[in-house]
């Protein structure tokens, strides 16, 4: 619901303290608490001093969550003439909503820095309708919410997550089942990704230069180098990642604390 709208100052101080109380008495109240991974703490440690204290003496489970894999029933090659880029350009996508907490500002900074000298990389930028466009290039091509994003992420060469808080995204894990190469930050639940797969590279989190260092790291590797991250992450979700595995991880974790209170 918001999506594309301007809140006013009282309205951000509702919602917060909204999702404060709601955060707390969920956590306060729980007697076990499960997380995709111990990297998805991270932002509850970081912006919420009373996090730690709350569940000191709670049992903690870790499961990784799962998706299924998107679909695509759009060509590349026609995808990238829908959008007027040639069949040999290099399509780096961003997906999701246009904010900061996502790295949408350094995004548009690394756009800043590597179109003017790379004419043949196209920015394909998905999520919201009503933001103005950021550059008025054919090199940056900003859409709105798709039903579809299997059709843009099997188009892309690579996708942008330069996030600067992460708890164990779905379009991570969506991004590595069709096996494109993931460019990211080191931070939250891409942590976990950093151990499993070099099919993604990680810059330190908010911090634009690395993130363009990353990019650039990218953009200068052979073809058999881009390949081999593809093939890594296809690999990674079908033998860790897939609902099968999930359903597995998360009944063994539901039966662990179920026995624990018998």
């Amino acid at each position: 619901i918001s999506r594309g709208r301007t809140w006013s100052d009282a309205d951000k101080a509702t919602l917060q303290y909204f999702y404060q109380q709601r955060d707390y008495w969920a956590f306060k109240l729980s007697d076990v608490l499960l997380f995709p991974s111990e990297y998805s703490m991270e932002g509850y440690f970081r912006s919420w001093p009373e996090f730690k204290e709350i569940i000191k003496d709670k049992k903690v489970y870790f499961c990784t969550t799962s998706g299924q894999k998107k679909s695509y029933n759009i060509d590349n090659s026609i995808m990238r003439q829908s959008l007027n880029i040639p069949e040999n350009a290099t399509v780096l996508l961003y997906l999701g909503r246009f904010v900061n907490i996502r790295g949408y500002d350094i995004l548009i900074e690394t756009a800043r820095r590597i179109i003017p000298t790379n004419p043949n990389i196209y920015f394909v930028v998905v999520g919201e309708s009503t933001r103005e466009l950021s550059f008025n290039t054919p090199q940056w091509i900003q859409i709105p919410f798709t039903t579809e994003p299997g059709n843009y992420i099997n188009m892309a060469d690579a996708c942008l997550c330069p996030n600067k808080g992460s708890l164990f995204d779905l379009s991570m894990i969506e991004i590595l089942a069709l096996g494109t190469p993931l460019l990211g930050c080191y931070v939250g639940g891409y942590k976990w990704l950093s151990e499993k797969t070099n099919g993604a590279l990680l810059a330190e989190p908010e911090n634009t230069d690395d993130f363009e260092r990353v990019v650039r790291e990218f953009l200068n590797m052979t073809k058999e180098q881009k390949q081999e991250m593809s093939k890594q992450n296809s690999s990674l979700y079908e033998k860790q990642l897939h609902l099968k595995y999930f359903h597995q991880e998360y009944s063994n974790n539901q039966e662990a604390p179920t026995k624990e209170y018998l």
